[in-house]
């Protein structure tokens, strides 16, 4: 995952298997908290045999929302392998903090149909991995790709 900091400093990290499993865990049952899917179709609580579908439409809207953006590319881009990430959720708000090794850290912080946008891109990410999906819910894997995925990214993907 390439990042940009505000300052225009580069760093791409490199997410574990296992890293990406317990942080996709956290993810979708952050998105399975009834405050979060109430919070986004500005909706009272949603019944329990609709929150399938529910969480399938608001991840198609989140889905065809997405906007395409240049790459992140640098020369002088720091690597660091992750081994750790700490989330901190709100309804408004989703946290990623990954240590970087030298006593910082890179934060990503987004709303809710950011992270589903995020979340998306790595499903899309470890089907090219050809990575396990047995954890990834129903709601992500029941949807077409529409992705089109640029061919010189698919030698990127480990």
């Amino acid at each position: 995952m390439d990042g940009r900091a505000q300052q225009g400093d580069t760093v791409s990290l490199w997410i574990t298997r296992r890293l990406c499993r317990e942080l996709v865990k956290t993810v979708v049952a952050y998105f399975n908290k009834p405050e979060v899917h109430s919070a986004e179709i500005d909706r009272a609580a949603v019944s329990p045999q609709h929150v399938g579908a529910v969480q399938e439409f608001l991840h198609q809207k989140a889905k065809s929302g997405r906007k395409a953006s240049p790459p992140v590319v640098s020369v002088t881009s720091a690597v660091v392998l992750v081994d750790s990430v700490q989330v901190r959720t709100s309804a408004k708000v989703v946290q990623m903090s990954f240590p970087l090794g030298d006593a910082s850290m890179a934060v990503l912080a987004m709303t809710p149909t950011e992270t589903r946008q995020w979340l998306d891109i790595l499903y899309q990410q470890c089907r090219l991995a050809d990575w396990s999906l047995d954890i990834w819910p129903q709601w992500i894997q029941s949807l077409p790709d529409t992705d089109t995925v640029n061919p010189e990214a698919r030698g990127k993907v480990h």
